[in-house]
């Protein structure tokens, strides 16, 4: 198993604003299980780019705060049993804005939008019943976050929602708290609350960390498009202290509500290879 990557990372700050631009390069190289090699494929070879260009407002004098950025993301994958060279292109959009109401109140909206295309991993129909069994789908996600914000010396409230929106991939509209409180009730004690949420994308990036192993192969599997998981609510209630300089203590429990949530499994066919499924 062969794996290298190269990062490079550039800020300049200007007078009222900051500008970035950053380029990521990885590869990664590796013989294939026995059972899920070809006498033309034994070994699997990732390779993932990506460039970004951001600039954010530095000038507190501005009525209105602002951070935007663009990135491209590009995955290829040499082998798979029906694809070969297949590729995933993602356009990935971020933009925020926020404003003080007064020294304690912020309103603020973050804007974000993946546009996903697919190269090499077009449908494959079954022939008996003229229906596609796998294939990709270029598709859109959308997200809108507004939200309000108080904070003082004991009290911080964080208070949006998470609006998504799917374009061609799964669910089309779904809904997610963005909410957060922190009280300090005392020197170094501190009672917090939180209910989140939101989109997590299962592009070829997380499905090859979680297991470089994975293939798109048989029709068992059915469509082989991977859906996003959603996180419906992540609630969390705790308190952290410090009786003691230098002693930090952190007692928390949360609840977790996952949708379409991913799993890995064997195909039903004599090849036992990994795939990768997602259920409602």
């Amino acid at each position: 198993f062969y794996r290298g990557t190269l990062n490079v990372d550039y800020l300049h700050n200007f007078r009222k604003m900051d500008f970035n631009t950053s380029a990521n390069i990885g590869l990664s190289k590796f013989k294939l299980f026995p059972n899920q090699r070809f006498p033309d494929k034994e070994r699997q070879l990732f390779l993932s780019w990506d460039v970004h260009v951001g600039i954010a407002s530095t000038d507190k004098s501005f009525p209105l705060q602002f951070k935007a950025e663009t990135n491209f993301l590009s995955f290829t994958r040499e082998n798979d049993f029906i694809y070969q060279k297949g590729k995933e292109n993602i356009i990935r959009t971020r933009a925020e804005a926020f404003g003080n109401m007064s020294d304690s109140q912020t309103i603020g909206l973050i804007l974000s939008m993946d546009n996903t295309f697919y190269s090499n991993f077009d449908a494959v129909n079954n022939q008996n019943e003229q229906e596609e069994i796998y294939g990709f789908k270029n598709h859109t996600n959308f997200t809108a976050t507004p939200y309000f914000a108080y904070k003082s010396n004991k009290l911080n409230i964080h208070a949006g929602i998470d609006v998504d929106l799917a374009l061609n991939h799964g669910k089309t509209l779904q809904l997610a708290p963005d909410v957060k409180v922190i009280f300090a009730f005392a020197n170094h004690y501190q009672l917090y609350a939180e209910a989140t949420g939101g989109r997590i994308a299962n592009d070829f990036r997380r499905l090859g960390t979680m297991n470089p192993y994975f293939q798109f192969c048989h029709p068992t599997a059915g469509s082989n498009q991977v859906f996003d998981t959603y996180e419906a609510l992540n609630a969390n209630l705790g308190i952290k202290a410090s009786p003691i300089a230098g002693l930090w203590l952190h007692l928390y429990g949360g609840y977790q509500m996952l949708q379409n949530d991913l799993l890995s499994a064997f195909a039903e066919n004599q090849q036992s290879d990994i795939v990768y499924y997602t259920y409602p």
